[in-house]
């Protein structure tokens, strides 16, 4: 892995002019997309600083509260499976 720093850099690189380029919204997407890629910078970096403190748990925690997440219903089955088939354990094993 390298270095940010050291990484070679889009910016400096050369490009094909013409006539039929818009280049002021170019530029302004360009510094949309810097914008956005510095802000997802500030957040990683928070996210690191989050979990050197804390651990990984308080984001695996927050990700099972999420839509579509399946801790909860995972949480509820026996073994990760759904053992208790009619809210009884042992039913599935003797006929009470």
């Amino acid at each position: 892995m390298i270095d940010e720093a050291s990484a070679p850099s889009p910016q400096g690189a050369f490009e094909q002019l013409d006539l039929f380029t818009d280049y002021a919204a170019l530029d302004a997407k360009r510094k949309q997309e810097d914008e956005e890629l510095a802000r997802e910078k500030k957040v990683q970096q928070a996210m690191l600083t989050i979990k050197k403190s804390l651990g990984k748990m308080p984001f695996s925690r927050g990700m099972n509260l999420s839509e579509g997440a399946t801790a909860k219903d995972r949480n509820a089955q026996i073994g990760g499976t759904q053992g208790m088939s009619g809210g009884n354990l042992w039913g599935s094993f003797y006929q009470i």
